[in-house]
């Protein structure tokens, strides 16, 4: 999930542990959560690779118990891109980097 209100990237704890990206441990701190509540953050991960289509990226993510997403990438990875055009109607973002342009796709529900 692409989130411009997240001020870093997270990473679900239990999926860290599964691809074996193991959280070092950081001072405790709260993060809080979607729905105003906070969760505690005891530890960050890094090198994660994360592959979207032709777009790879390696980063650092804090490793929390959330549920719903995998992965949070925040405003941490969104401004290392520059500019970017963001469709919300046709569900995609695009950005150049290093002379290539990629496009992310989001997921388009079927019509109700």
């Amino acid at each position: 999930m692409v989130d411009s209100g997240s001020t870093h990237n997270f990473i679900n704890k239990k999926v860290a542990e599964q691809l074996n990206y193991f959280p070092y441990p950081v001072k405790n701190f709260q993060v809080m959560i979607a729905n105003g509540g906070s969760i505690s953050c005891g530890g960050k991960c890094h090198n994660v690779k994360i592959n979207m289509g032709d777009y790879n990226l390696t980063t650092t993510m804090y490793a929390i118990p959330i549920g719903g997403v995998d992965v949070v990438l925040g405003v941490q990875w969104l401004e290392t891109l520059g500019n970017i055009t963001m469709n919300f109607k046709q569900h995609f973002m695009r950005f150049k980097l290093e002379g290539t342009q990629y496009q992310l796709n989001g997921f388009v529900p079927p019509p109700s």
